[in-house]
């Protein structure tokens, strides 16, 4: 009730009705205003109302979602960085680990997989 009436002074009209109706402009019978021009402006703001909160609610589920997007797309960009930093270890691959020779064989897999970091940092990769 207080913002309608806030609302209601704050338009160009209150003036002359306040002239015209004085202290009873905001006067009730019960549920209704004495003032019919009073009441169809507070059904109006009433409907209004309705609309206004529908929409709030609205904005604070987009906004929630939002932030839920947003952690989901933080969380997969550190892994990015993560894989980046791994990729960017294996492409400046420059001597096997001990015994790497023995393990696997030859400088080839060293090679694939350099190879294979580089295609992924500059991002080609296959469909």
């Amino acid at each position: 009730m207080d913002k309608f009436k806030e609302w209601f002074v704050s338009q160009y009209f209150y003036s002359n009705m306040r002239f015209v109706h004085g202290d009873a402009l905001f006067d009730k019978d019960g549920d209704f205003f004495r003032i019919l021009a009073v009441q169809i402006a507070w059904e109006a703001w009433q409907s209004r109302q309705s609309e206004f909160d529908s929409m709030t609610e609205a904005l604070l589920n987009q906004t929630q979602l939002l932030a839920k997007q947003k952690v989901e797309v933080d969380e997969k960009d550190k892994r990015i960085e993560e894989l980046e930093s791994a990729l960017t270890q294996i492409k400046l691959w420059e001597s096997h680990p001990k015994n790497y020779e023995t393990n696997f064989g030859s400088w080839g897999l060293r090679d694939f997989y350099r190879d294979l970091a580089e295609k992924a940092l500059r991002g080609e990769h296959e469909a």
